[in-house]
């Protein structure tokens, strides 16, 4: 799957931008379990931990009842008759929005979050849960908004997004307290965290938001001149509110020098 996602195409060419980068995908890539053990034993152990910063029920019946259908009809092996059986059974994380604007996130479970809480995003709009990320309600709202709005069942989505971690946990929510990148660090120690998402219409009212997390270490990213390149030229002319952000104002400047050497 790793191979995928990780393209040339998951960097902005010629400089940093937000990009919705909609393109069509199968939704078995997607959506079947592909890892065997080593992502639901993951998995449950989030769920073991601390159950309510991961898992989040959907009260609405009818909206978990789309649910049960899709997952059925896509992954056999995936247990749900409940939501918390589903969440260990099944390999992506999941949120579910409203079909309509201001599309409210009504339920999910999240296992490898990218320092966000999906209990802190409950109950609130798309809108609220993005804006933290400096300019991309600006840049991207209006469009994100659209496409939610207008998507069909029997249509999958995906995009890319991607970060930067000293963390080789796919669990990184924010009660871990991970530290930011120093502001020079081992390569080693260094990862790119690449967000697989797809999104698809499971009901009149309802959306699915998939998500799949990998980490590719930032030495095989320079080891690929064409990745790392992008991933420098990216880093270089992020905002400094986007990079602050990402908690990359600290580190990038080694990182784009170690990218370029």
């Amino acid at each position: 799957m790793l191979g995928r996602v990780l393209t040339e195409k998951l960097f902005s060419p010629g400089q940093f931008r937000f990009s919705l980068g909609i393109g069509s995908v199968e939704p078995a890539d997607f959506f079947r379990n592909v890892e065997e053990k080593r992502l639901l034993e993951l998995r449950r152990q989030a769920m073991e931990s601390s159950v309510s910063d991961y898992l989040q029920a959907i009260r609405d019946e009818g909206i978990w009842s789309a649910v049960q259908d899709f997952v059925n009809g896509l992954e056999p092996g995936a247990d749900t008759t409940s939501i918390d059986n589903l969440a260990r059974s099944w390999e992506p994380d999941f949120v579910i929005l409203d079909r309509v604007a201001p599309h409210l996130v009504r339920g999910g479970c999240v296992c490898f979050p990218s320092g966000w809480s999906l209990r802190e995003k409950i109950d609130k709009s798309l809108f609220l849960t993005h804006a933290p990320v400096p300019g991309l309600n600006d840049d991207l709202g209006a469009n994100i908004s659209k496409l939610l709005s207008r998507i069909e069942a029997g249509q999958f989505f995906q995009r890319m997004n991607w970060g930067l971690t000293g963390g080789a946990e796919l669990d990184q929510h924010p009660r871990h307290k991970i530290p930011a990148i120093a502001p020079v660090a081992d390569p080693q120690g260094v990862y790119l965290r690449i967000e697989w998402q797809v999104l698809t219409a499971i009901s009149v009212g309802a959306l699915l938001f998939g998500i799949r997390v990998f980490h590719v270490p930032v030495e095989e990213v320079k080891a690929s001149p064409a990745l790392a390149s992008r991933l420098a030229r990216n880093l270089e002319t992020m905002p400094d509110a986007v990079a602050q952000y990402k908690r990359l104002d600290q580190c990038r400047g080694w990182l784009v020098k170690y990218l370029w050497q």
